[in-house]
Parts: C-alpha cells; sequence; structure tokens
C-alpha cells in the first residue's frame, strides 16, 4: 500500500500560483461562469485586474477626488459580483463594466453634491494622476456618449482604446471576426464623433477620445484597493459583506442605490414590453400608426430672447479695420479681426463663463460679428442626451464692448448674414444632420421661416440676396447644390465625399460665378479614415466643374475658406498633419504629444502667391489651433 503524500506549504504555494496563471489565461466568459457557479476568488481577482484600470480611469473622468474614486470603483465591482449570474453578454464584460461604472460615479457625486448642501466637507484628497479639470471634463464626456452607443459599437471601443487591447485580442475577446471588428470600429468612431461634436469637442474630439488608452490600461491598481475589493466581493455575491463590515456603509449605500436603479430600470421596460404586446393583439398600435401623425409644435412659435451682453458704459464709434477686414476664430475660440496686411488688429471678448463653437461672421459692411457661444459648464447627470443645448447667437460691433445675445438652443448652428446685414440666416442642425434655417432679426430676437428645400444647410449667401449655396444629403451622398426661396430641392453644383454635413466649408464669390469649398480626398487614405482629410477647390458654377486650389499643401488639412470683398484673393486655414500618426488605427497619449503649426493664408483666386497672414503654435497633434475665417 502506497503512503499518502503530505504537501508541503510550498508544494501548496506553487500548485495554487499555477492555478491562478491558469485562471488567468481564460477568457470573460469562462471567468464568469467559473465565480458565479463556484464563487472562484481567483476568477474574480482576473476580471478585476484585467478591467480595473479602465474602471478607475471611468470613475476619475467623472469624481474629483480619490476616495470617491475608490468608492465609486469597489461599487462597481461588488455590482458586478452580486450580478454576475445574470450578465447575458458574457463576452462583453468590459463593455458591460464601463457602463456600470459610470452609473455608480454619476450616482456617488449626486449623493457627493447633497451631502455637501448639508454639511461643510472638508478638504478632498486629489488625484495623484497628472490630471487638470479640463482633461477630466473631456473624459467624462467621452464616458458618458460611449454609454449612449449600441453595444456591437461600444463593445469594441472600449476593448480596443480604453482597454489597450490590440485587434487580435480584442477578436477572441469578443468572438467577432476581424473584419466586423473592424467595421464596428470604423462605425463606432464615426457615431462616438458625432455625439462628441453635438457636444461641442470640436472635430478632433474623436482624436482626444482616443488619446489616452495606453495610460488606461497600464493605470497602476492600488494593491490593497484589489486585495480588499476581490474579499468584498466574494461575501457581497452571498449577501454576507455588509454585516462582516468588509466594505464600509458608504460603499454598501452606493452599492445597494445603483443595484435599486438597475432593477426599477428593468422593470420599467419589460412594463413597456407587456403593454406593447398588449397594444399588438388588441390592434391599437396598428390603429395608431395609420392615423394622421400630430403636428409638431413649432420652434418659431415663441421669439428667442434678447439680453444684454455686458453693462453698457461709452462705446466708441463702429469701426472697419481698413480696406477689408478678416474675422479668425483662433485657439480656444478666441476671435480677432484683423486687415490682411495685419496693420489693424481688434479681439473680440466672449461673455464670461461662455466660449465659442469656432464659427464666427462679419456683417457685410465690416462693422459687426455674430458668433456662437455656449456655456463653458459641462452638462451635468441629470441633463438628457437629447435635450438641446442652450447655445447663444451674439452679436457685437467691432472696437466695443456692448454686446446682443439671443437665445438659441439646438444641437448645432450656421449663421450667415443677409446682404443688407439686417437679418442671420440661422440653420440648425440635429445628430450633424441639417433641420431647419430661419431668418434671425438681431435687434428683436424674434425669427421666421426661411422657404429653402427641406434639410439643406446654408454655407453662404449670395451678395445679390437671391441665391443660397447649401449643403444636403441625398441618395446616400452629401451634395454642394444651390438654393432661391421658394425651391423644392436644390441645384446639384457637385457631390461631396465628406461624411458629416458639418465638416464641408463653402463661400461663393462675390460675382456669385465660383465656388471655394472644402472635401475630403478618399485617397488620402490615412487621414480620411480619421476625419482630417479635407482640401479646397474651386468649382464654376456654369460648367460645374472643380479643380483644386493651387499650391495647398500636401500634409495640411483645410479648416476654412473666404473670398476677399472684391473677388481677387481667396484666403484659408489649414493645420498641420502628422503622416506617421494618422497611419495607425489606436493612438496612445504619447503620440498626441507633437509640435503642431496652423496657419492663416491669402492668395491669388487661383490659389497662387501665397502668403502667411497669421500662424499659430500647439504641443498638441489633435489641437484646434484656427478655426472658421470671414473677409468683408
Amino acid at each position: 500500500m502506497m503512503a499518502k503524500a503530505v504537501s508541503s506549504p510550498i508544494l501548496q504555494m506553487i500548485r495554487r500560483v499555477v492555478e491562478v496563471q491558469s485562471v488567468r489565461q481564460l477568457s470573460d466568459q469562462h471567468l464568469l461562469q467559473l465565480f458565479s457557479d463556484q464563487q472562484d476568488e481567483s476568477a474574480f481577482g482576473s476580471l478585476l485586474r484585467r478591467h480595473g484600470s479602465m474602471v478607475l480611469d471611468v470613475c476619475r473622468g467623472v469624481l474629483g477626488n480619490e476616495a470617491d474614486v475608490e468608492d465609486a470603483f469597489q461599487a462597481t465591482f461588488l455590482i458586478l459580483a452580486r450580478k454576475a449570474a445574470s450578465i447575458r453578454k458574457r463576452g462583453s464584460v468590459g463593455s458591460w463594466l464601463h457602463g456600470v461604472a459610470y452609473r455608480t460615479a454619476l450616482k456617488a457625486r449626486s449623493r457627493l453634491t447633497t451631502r455637501q448642501k448639508n454639511e461643510a466637507r472638508a478638504p478632498a484628497r486629489t488625484i495623484s494622476e497628472p490630471d487638470d479639470l479640463t482633461w477630466r471634463e473631456v473624459r467624462q464626456i467621452v464616458h458618458e456618449e460611449l454609454t449612449g452607443l449600441a453595444e456591437r459599437y461600444r463593445a469594441p471601443l472600449v476593448a480596443c482604446y480604453l482597454e489597450g487591447k490590440t485587434q487580435h485580442e480584442a477578436v477572441a475577446q469578443l468572438g467577432l471576426a476581424t473584419s466586423t471588428l473592424k467595421e464596428r470600429l470604423e462605425r463606432g468612431r464615426s457615431l462616438l464623433r458625432a455625439r462628441l461634436l453635438r457636444r461641442g469637442l470640436g472635430p478632433a474630439a474623436v482624436l482626444l477620445a482616443t488619446a489616452w488608452p495606453s495610460a488606461t490600461a497600464s493605470a497602476c491598481l492600488p494593491p490593497t484597493l484589489v486585495s480588499s475589493t476581490i474579499k468584498a466581493a466574494s461575501l457581497f455575491a452571498v449577501g454576507q459583506a455588509a454585516a462582516t463590515g468588509v466594505i464600509s456603509v458608504k460603499v454598501a449605500a452606493l452599492t445597494e442605490g445603483v443595484l435599486k436603479t438597475m432593477f426599477l430600470t428593468k422593470l420599467k421596460l419589460a412594463t413597456a414590453a407587456l403593454v406593447f404586446a398588449g397594444f399588438l393583439a388588441s390592434g391599437v398600435l396598428a390603429a395608431s400608426l395609420c392615423a394622421e401623425p400630430a403636428k409638431p409644435v413649432s420652434a418659431r412659435a415663441e421669439p428667442a430672447r434678447v439680453k444684454s451682453g455686458a453693462e453698457k458704459k461709452p462705446q466708441p464709434a463702429p469701426q472697419s479695420t481698413g480696406a477689408g477686414t478678416l474675422l479668425l476664430a483662433g485657439e480656444g475660440g478666441k476671435l480677432t479681426a484683423l486687415t490682411p496686411d495685419v496693420k489693424g488688429k481688434d479681439e473680440l471678448n466672449t461673455p464670461k463663463d461662455t466660449r465659442t463653437t469656432y464659427q464666427a461672421r462679419l456683417s457685410p459692411d465690416g462693422t459687426r460679428a455674430a458668433f456662437v457661444i455656449v456655456e463653458s459648464k459641462l452638462r451635468g447627470p441629470d441633463d438628457k442626451l437629447d435635450d438641446p443645448w442652450p447655445f447663444q447667437v451674439v452679436i457685437r460691433k467691432l472696437g466695443a464692448n456692448e454686446a446682443k445675445v439671443v437665445d438659441f438652443p439646438g444641437f448645432g448652428l450656421d449663421l450667415n448674414w443677409a446682404p443688407d446685414g439686417k437679418r442671420l440666416a440661422v440653420t440648425k442642425y440635429v445628430k450633424d444632420q441639417p433641420d431647419e434655417t430661419v431668418l434671425l432679426d438681431p435687434e428683436t430676437g424674434k425669427t421666421e421661416p426661411l422657404a429653402l428645400p427641406a434639410n439643406v444647410g446654408v454655407l453662404d449667401w449670395s451678395r445679390g440676396g437671391k441665391t443660397f449655396l447649401v449643403v444636403y444629403f441625398k441618395d446616400k451622398k452629401f451634395r454642394l447644390g444651390l438654393a432661391e426661396k421658394g425651391d423644392k430641392e436644390a441645384s446639384e453644383l457637385t457631390e461631396l465625399k465628406v461624411r458629416f454635413a458639418n465638416n464641408a466649408a463653402g463661400r461663393l464669390s462675390p460675382d456669385g460665378k465660383k465656388v471655394l469649398f472644402t472635401d475630403a480626398d478618399p485617397e488620402q487614405k490615412d487621414a480620411y479614415k480619421w476625419h482630417r482629410s479635407s482640401n479646397p477647390y474651386l468649382l464654376d458654377v456654369a460648367t460645374k466643374q472643380r479643380e483644386p486650389l493651387a499650391e495647398f499643401p500636401a500634409n495640411a488639412q483645410c479648416q476654412a475658406v473666404a473670398w476677399s470683398p472684391d473677388g481677387k484673393q481667396v484666403a484659408y486655414t489649414w493645420v498641420q498633419l502628422h503622416p506617421e500618426l494618422l497611419k495607425k488605427d489606436m493612438l496612445g497619449i504619447a503620440d498626441s504629444v507633437a509640435e503642431t503649426d496652423a496657419f492663416l493664408i491669402v492668395a491669388d483666386a487661383n490659389g497662387k502667391n501665397a502668403k502667411t497672414v497669421a500662424s499659430g503654435k500647439s504641443d498638441q497633434a489633435i489641437a484646434r489651433i484656427i478655426g472658421s475665417i470671414d473677409w468683408r
């Protein structure tokens, strides 16, 4: 008879290490199954270490101090422990955790706000990462908009961008074909970009969104936080953690609060499904679909409110800064009026606690500027995604402090002055598509319909007052065209390669015979992939023939265009591109640091004899250095 072997402590430790290593190699689906069936701590620990850095980054994007971040982090994984058996898409644990972490951090912030109203709080321990408020705000917006994407797009973005996985690793984790993953990443980037543009982050928002995946993936998880969370989760899964004091009362309350909200949300969805099924059975829904739809309430029924933008002071007479004035939206959205020879210069300040949207237009006589602003503060957790942004249209005289501010809520606005300078055509955008254009009286704040074809965006208003240069979507393509009041359809000038309407800029020449506009070029594959391809073109209205503007740099993105008042010159802005970065499918935080130049150029009408009028520089590869321009 063989003697029974006695394991030594060293052999037991080796066995445990081998077991843990084998567990770590399992997929999320297997780890989740192992924990939900056997309450295996090593399986849960592997999930936490695999996704913990991403969860910590989400919490840091919403909360402002380390103690609250760690509470939200722990609560997120306690919820995972409790809900492990009921997660349906087990291959997308990272995506599921991302959504839970964001909602948990919002709940923690809401509780903190309530508590601060009732008691004085000691100074909080700040996060030790190299973060400033603006960067945290950007991260919060990105995380919020990610939660609004469909799961099939959110999961690949979370895996590849927030957790830093390679496409090979993401394919294995999500159970997708490589081609499917690439398609969903591309579509997810486009959808996320559209959402971020509506939030006012600008065209470089997607690049900002992907600027920290490597930092997130490699973020160091505090060992004590990891060990305490794993221990608490094992007990919490069977309802023991709160009783044994492993987790704080604060974390327990936060966890239960989020779990209750998740239950109520699920209950509401189930109730809605039952009601829907009942409607189908009774024929009520079918009857309602056949009935004449209710007419929507017109947004033009009530005039916009007008208020003073600054305290009244003695003002100098309005002045034009010479033979033609250029209006430039510079870094941070700062507006500057200057002459082409830069001998005259005037900076236009925005009202306190606001920022511009990098869009501005000069009145035909060059004495007033109209531009769009929005509050600098972020939307809070109680704001709904479908709520319009509190945009305001500002009309300010050059060289003066007083301004008129007109409330104009929406999701995006474009402005163009009437030739007589008495009204503004304001195009409203919904989901990055032009919705309607109205005429705004800047003196009264009243609006009236502008009878143009449906869903066209106005890029320019001709000097004669009859014709509008418009962008519109038809047969799955964006198109540039002309329209007049009363037209049912726009007259097409050319098909565009841009993938978003607000990527197109265009201006009619003073005589109306030519169009200076921007368009993407799919042949610039890397720039086109990142929505950074934009080149200036000239189009003859009579022949509809287009040609590239001469002498435009190769590695450059054109951001705005304008004609001189006499039509003999053009102006455009461009920002330097970095080909070595655009070749990549993903960008790390180190990639975003690159010296980048931007320029305002004035040239002959065909683009030749170009000269630099103004320039800017940034140490970020994706900074928006120069925005729109106008020339009157």
